[in-house]
């Protein structure tokens, strides 16, 4: 939970001053050369910068597309959830044993467990949140069937996903014909009209 807040301080206060904005993205810096330094690696530069450019794309965005980033954020929680509910009917957990509600709040916390970077992904501790919390809610008769419907769940929604960006990443690194060259072209100049 601490570093859930720290994690949430940090980025508030990068999102909300463009001065906060600089010096995080200088001390990220400065904490990166040194683990660079460790290894040899020469320090890097432009963090600052990189940030304050991060927090105004970042503004920009949300003020822009605030309204379609909130409806798609609870259609993808939604889904995730009804997943969930589906692998852990699937697996045999009844109604009566583990209520749609109850499979909610376990969900929820699993989600909240994600937020936490303990592990890439919350692999581990994310598994053990719905695992837990589906026997907790259902008692020892379902443990086996808890152990199923968590890992069935994070198979599908999680480790399918792996392989399948492996080829998307292929494929876009062998076809270059849809980039954008990163610095756009500049205008040709207006020509004046002569009189």
């Amino acid at each position: 939970m601490a570093a859930l807040v720290a994690a949430v301080v940090v980025f508030g206060l990068l999102m909300w001053k463009k001065e906060f904005a600089q010096r995080i993205g200088q001390a990220l810096g400065v904490a990166w050369s040194r683990l660079r330094r460790l290894v040899r690696k020469p320090p890097v530069t432009g963090w600052d910068q990189a940030a304050v450019r991060f927090r105004r794309q970042s503004n920009d965005l949300v003020a822009r597309r605030w309204p379609a980033l909130t409806l798609t954020t609870l259609v993808s929680h939604l889904g995730l959830y009804l997943v969930f509910l589906l692998t852990i009917r699937l697996v045999g957990i009844t109604a009566t044993q583990v209520s749609w509600a109850e499979v909610l709040g376990i969900f929820s916390l699993g989600r909240l467990a994600t937020a936490v970077p303990i592990t890439p992904g919350g692999v581990g501790v994310v598994e053990l949140t719905y695992i837990a919390g589906l026997v907790l809610a259902g008692g020892s008769p379902i443990r086996a069937q808890a152990v199923a419907a968590a890992l069935l769940f994070r198979l599908l929604t999680y480790v399918l996903q792996i392989p399948l960006g492996g080829v998307t990443y292929l494929i876009w690194q062998r076809n270059k014909s849809w980039r954008k060259p990163v610095h756009p072209e500049q205008p040709s100049p207006v020509p004046v009209p002569s009189s």
